[in-house]
């Protein structure tokens, strides 16, 4: 996806980059114009952060007990990304674990904090996985009541993919970044 700060402060999101599907982005072009000339400043508000889609259960939500037992989708970033990557692929069989099984899965605690280091950005770092395997639920109603609520992921990023046309697109970014752009014609 990209996210551009406009002047105005408001934010323009683009949730899936055409590149994800083959096509042209106007974004990644223009990110790959500032880097090449050397603005890395431009290129890193330009360039296509990288985000992941995922079908959750709330466990255990103590600040909104409603949620519990429901089915969000939840965009994560890399961090997040790749802690569970990591721990789905560990070197020590002991250590591994399977978020993805109904059955005997480990219950993931997705923790957030404002961390000193980085200012006002919130952190994901903490997040980490139970050490026990559970279910994701008793019995097979349960379960088959659970799947019912799960979004479609491919039909939510095309959906995404099509919401701007390379024209707009090309548009939003000439307003995010104020018309500059190095080396178009």
């Amino acid at each position: 996806e990209h996210l551009m700060k406009k002047p105005d402060g408001k934010w323009i999101v683009a949730e899936a980059c055409g590149r994800s599907f083959g096509k042209s982005c106007p974004l990644c072009e223009r990110a790959n114009r500032f880097y090449n000339s050397g603005d890395k400043e431009h290129y890193r508000l330009a360039k296509a952060k990288a985000t992941y889609l995922f079908n959750i259960l709330v466990i255990d939500d103590k600040a909104v007990p409603e949620n519990n037992g429901k089915v969000f989708m939840l965009k994560l970033g890399a961090t997040v990304y790749n802690t569970i990557i990591e721990a789905m692929n560990s070197e020590f069989e002991d250590e591994a674990r399977q978020p993805f099984d109904i059955y005997s899965g480990h219950n993931f605690i997705y923790r957030s904090r404002k961390d000193p280091a980085k200012g006002r950005q919130i952190s994901y770092d903490k997040s980490k996985f139970e050490d026990v395997l559970t279910p994701v639920a008793k019995t097979d109603a349960e379960i088959e009541r659970i799947m019912e609520q799960m979004h479609d992921l491919k039909q939510y990023v095309k959906d995404a993919a099509a919401k701007w046309t390379y024209e707009q697109l090309e548009a939003k970014c000439r307003e995010a970044f104020y018309d500059n752009d190095p080396g178009s014609s």
